[in-house]
């Protein structure tokens, strides 16, 4: 998971009692002193299931020590970002499968299996490539007008624009003559000119125009007082705009000519009424219709592109190392529905176009490229206090089931704190474990600045307490996770530098290894608890 804030309850229990930091502390030093020193040996020895990193390269290949601690304590790794769309898929749809390639063969020879991350998302993709599939609003055409804001220019002077014939004093609108940002254009005409529209004109620089195609011209008018009037004309060749009424609030007007030269300008004409007329916010931008989009077809373009993806990944990696695949990730909002992109229009949304069937679909496509694999759901926030996340993730992968849809696991990422609910932790797990599919913890990282302090060193008793959050969560997963369902446990990272949560303006340092590959008071609390102690 990138990007995410991780909502979590300020509250840390030892058994059902609430204790204050003071109090905790006591209990730490009584109970646990010297209980996180043990940091001998590897933690895959210790496990009959998969302990896992996510790394990325170049570091992995070319950092011995990184590489060393991950092959030392782990069985599989999962690429952080190499196997994600947009660092597959090319502009043009094409793959390039180079940079996972490499890490591929380099876990393979390190004796490593891989976990596939991610299949199916609605980040991290190539967005040029799947806008070009249709079904999306195409960019804003560009404003080939300059300045029409007004912005730059001094006093009665506006950059890009020329006053003619005169008749008129230009100043700079002011505060409430503006529209947007803190210039607009003034004219005050100071006496009627019946027919002299063009007595009084303002003209932009000339615009590169295609001869034949259509430009439309929008902008925002008021005047001083009611009765005003304007029109837009062109040069060289004269187009004219009919006569435009202007009252005396913001009002947008447009005007569609169709260019007759490869350079022109568009002037405002504004001589034909004493008034003081105020402009903002001029736009010339290409007005040619945008063809209808065949949703049907869009439709079918779209799950073409979702398959493809899927088993082309999957055929490239079943032989290279990967055992497992996080076919899905983050389908559920916070409220547990599903995801649609309602909120977010600038990322790819599957569920927007393929609706929920998308779902069965990606784990059928999946399944059908490989007979073997576990195909995972992957979710973040499922242990959070109030459930809702988690019940609609167990009621989702049920009826998946009931579907004989070819799901293997859930994946729960468990991004989590100190603080985080030890009972929403154990809630999470065992309601996931209910379904009877297999359940991977595959983010596993434990925040320790949990205050978000800009300069920030965690002191002896913070790394107790992660340590001893990440013995509970170990603890956890094997008392509630029957054996034959643990799909393994992977650390979202090695080193606390690299770490994804690792800012300049705050510092974390939610792993197990130092920034000298040292282990950490966290490395002891997941070997006690894989060690049964």
């Amino acid at each position: 998971m990138k990007n995410k804030m991780i909502k979590s309850m300020v509250l840390f229990a030892l058994g059902a009692t609430i204790l204050s930091s003071c109090q905790r502390e006591v209990e730490f030093n009584s109970l646990n002193k010297g209980d996180f020193t043990d940091t001998i040996g590897s933690l895959q020895d210790l496990a009959d299931f998969p302990i896992g990193f996510a790394v990325d390269n170049p570091t992995f290949e070319n950092n011995a020590a990184y590489r060393n601690a991950v092959v030392s304590n782990a069985s599989m790794i999962t690429f952080e970002n190499s196997m994600k769309h947009n660092a597959i898929v090319r502009d043009n749809g094409t793959f390039d499968f180079t940079r996972a390639d490499a890490l591929a063969t380099a876990a393979t020879a390190a004796g490593l299996t891989i976990h596939g991350h991610t299949l199916v998302w609605h980040s991290q993709q190539n967005g040029t490539y799947l806008a070009s599939l249709g079904g999306t609003a195409p960019p804003p055409r560009p404003n080939i007008l300059l300045n029409g804001g007004f912005e730059s220019g001094t006093g009665a002077d506006y950059t890009n624009w020329s006053k003619f014939n005169g008749a008129a004093s230009f100043s700079a609108g002011t505060g409430g003559e503006v529209r947007t940002g803190t210039r607009s254009m003034k004219a005050v005409v100071a006496t009627d000119n019946p027919g002299g529209q063009w007595r009084v004109q303002l003209a932009s620089d000339t615009m590169r125009t295609t001869v034949g195609v259509d430009y439309r011209v929008t902008f925002y008018i008021k005047a001083a007082a009611p009765g005003g009037t304007m029109r837009l004309s062109t040069s060289p060749t004269a187009q004219y705009q009919g006569d435009q009424t202007v009252g005396t609030d913001w009002t947008p007007i447009s005007w569609t000519f169709r260019a007759q030269d490869a350079q022109t300008r568009i002037l405002f004409d504004l001589g034909a009424k004493a008034n003081t007329y105020f402009v903002d916010d001029v736009t010339v931008v290409d007005a040619t219709p945008v063809p209808s989009v065949d949703l049907a077809q869009v439709r079918i373009s779209v799950d073409n592109a979702m398959k493809t993806f899927i088993q082309g990944m999957i055929n490239r990696y079943k032989t290279r190392g990967v055992t497992s695949w996080d076919v899905l990730n983050e389908v559920l909002a916070e409220d547990g529905t599903l995801r649609d992109g309602t909120n977010s229009p600038t990322e790819y949304y599957w569920f927007k176009f393929l609706g929920r069937d998308y779902i069965a679909n990606a784990f059928r496509y999946a399944r059908q490229a490989d007979a073997n694999a576990d195909l995972y759901i992957n979710d973040f926030n499922l242990e959070q206090g109030n459930q809702i996340k988690v019940d609609s993730m167990v009621a989702l992968c049920n009826r998946l089931k009931a579907q004989n849809v070819p799901i293997t696991g859930i994946g729960t990422q468990m991004h989590i704190t100190t603080n985080s609910s030890r009972a929403g932790i154990i809630n999470s797990l065992r309601k996931l474990a209910s379904t009877g599919l297999k359940v991977k913890i595959t983010e596993l990282d434990i925040r320790v600045n949990v205050g978000n302090a800009a300069a920030y060193v965690p002191d002896e008793f913070s790394l107790a307490l992660q340590a001893e959050m990440y013995k509970f969560v170990v603890e956890t997963y094997l008392k509630y996770v029957p054996a034959a369902q643990r799909g393994g446990i992977t650390i979202w990272g090695v080193d606390d530098p690299r770490g994804w949560l690792n800012r300049a303006d705050r510092p974390e340092f939610a792993l197990l290894f130092n920034a000298n590959f040292s282990k950490k008071p966290a490395f002891a609390g997941v070997r006690m608890a894989l060690q049964g102690r």
